[in-house]
């Protein structure tokens, strides 16, 4: 049995790697999240990677052979075989929006030279989509 005091000593350390904390969006960017995360008696702000396909890098996908940014959730496609495309996130991502994310990942992303060492675990299931309503 862990005695008491060792206890507490813990419930103000990060999260260890692999163990899903709840976080709350403040921005978006085009490849990752400002997050508050809530932790027992603390709120801490962090950087939180998009899921790897949500990112805006024509690498990351099979198909697209360009991709420009129109905003943070928006990108136009295209590839050899066909008329540009435009995708949107859906669901969006809003600013307030609480996100199960995991820390000790990682993202291989960095911002201002710190990497990236949360992920958000995507449970909310976003995936891009055409927008054929020509949306934002």
């Amino acid at each position: 049995m862990t005695p008491r005091s060792s206890l507490a000593q813990t419930t103000h350390d990060p999260p260890a790697a692999g163990i899903p904390q709840r976080a709350t969006i403040t921005a978006i960017h085009n490849d990752y999240l400002e997050c508050t995360l809530n932790l027992p008696g603390q709120s801490q702000a962090i950087k939180v990677a998009k899921p790897y396909k949500l990112r805006h890098t024509a690498s990351n996908y099979e198909r697209p052979t360009t991709l420009s940014t129109v905003d943070e959730q928006t990108v136009t496609v295209n590839d050899a075989s066909g008329p540009e495309e435009r995708w949107v996130v859906i669901p969006p991502y809003e600013v307030g929006d609480a996100i199960m994310v995991q820390a000790g990942v990682e993202t291989g992303l960095t911002v201002s030279g710190e990497p990236i060492a949360y992920e958000d675990e995507n449970r909310d299931g976003r995936a891009w989509s055409e927008d054929v309503g020509g949306g934002s």
